[in-house]
């Protein structure tokens, strides 16, 4: 859904003028409607580029940018790193530990630190 209408939507459902409603918003949170959907959408994003195995152009498609290079552009305006930092934190998540060894299923992992070597 557009952020137009998205806010169209939401101006229906309360009975306000999209003025009135951004007005009401800035007063309680501080920040616009429009400002608020725009950092939930790049929240979003960020979640899905670190925690999905998604692509990027997929992710930016699901949380409404017209492709990887919009959401890309977004990303380095709104929080200075672009879509790569993101999958390198994706990378190192799914890197195994140095420290944990593995056991059979009957038994509990077992963490060792670089001290206990």
């Amino acid at each position: 859904m557009s952020l137009r209408s998205c806010i169209q939507l939401l101006c229906q459902q309360t009975g306000c003028s999209a003025q009135r409603l951004n007005r009401l918003f800035l007063g309680v949170e501080g920040i616009t409607l429009r400002r608020y959907v725009l950092q939930q959408r790049i929240d979003k994003a960020i979640e899905r580029l670190v925690y999905t195995t998604d692509s990027v152009g997929e992710i930016a498609r699901q949380t409404g940018y017209h492709d990887e290079h919009h959401l890309g552009t977004h990303l380095v305006a709104e929080r200075g790193l672009p879509p790569d930092h993101f999958l390198a934190l994706r990378a190192v998540r799914h890197q195994p530990s140095p420290y944990l060894v593995t056991m059979s299923q009957d038994t509990v992992p077992l963490i060792v630190h670089s001290k206990c070597q």
